[in-house]
């Protein structure tokens, strides 16, 4: 479980990250996003989780590649 700042407990946190067996995924979000309207913890915390979930669905796959398939 990931503690969002003080600041940023509102939105959710910036952070994220998801495990299974055999993966661990972390993403750092880009807080100067939030100066612009937009949440940065929403696309930090899908890409986590969409990379876990091609893992456990392709395990073949390499990093490089369940990143590119996730964005």
């Amino acid at each position: 479980m990931l503690i969002p700042h003080d600041e940023k407990i509102a939105r959710g946190g910036e952070d994220s990250a998801h495990a299974c067996e055999t993966l661990i995924t972390v993403a750092d979000g880009v807080g100067g996003w939030a100066d612009q309207g937009v949440n940065p913890g929403l696309f930090s915390k899908m890409l986590t989780r969409l990379i876990r979930d091609l893992h456990i669905d392709y395990p073949e796959l390499s990093t490089r590649d369940l990143t590119i398939g996730a964005h």
